[in-house]
């Protein structure tokens, strides 16, 4: 299993956990979960030398704290915000783009 792999089973737990929650306070309950959810659960606290509740603790931790540091849901903190802020100091992305009609292109001399 590819690490991309293991991250999208480790994210999809995560959301099947999530989905199952019934009852959140200082204990955790999760009722009617899936057997492939709860072996695949089983199988990732082995392969990392966790109990079962420590690997969802890890799990859902990680799903909070991603969620956290992706941004505000506003859309502040999306790809083409981020972009125009990288641009910005530079006049931002208002300035026209010259166009080269008329003009060889040169291709690069990639011998070098």
């Amino acid at each position: 299993m590819t690490p991309r792999e293991a991250n999208r089973r480790q994210y999809c737990l995560a959301q099947s956990l999530l989905a199952d929650i019934l009852v959140i306070m200082t204990n955790l309950t999760v009722h009617d979960l899936d057997d492939e959810v709860r072996d695949g659960l089983h199988e990732l606290a082995n392969s990392h030398g966790r109990t079962i509740e420590e690997e969802a603790r890890e799990i859902l931790r990680g799903a909070v704290v991603s969620k956290r540091q992706a941004g505000p849901a506003n859309g502040t903190n999306n790809l083409g915000s981020r972009i125009a802020a990288r641009f910005s100091s530079a006049g931002g992305l208002d300035q026209g783009i010259p166009e080269l009609r008329g003009q060889l292109a040169v291709p690069p001399d990639l011998a070098r």
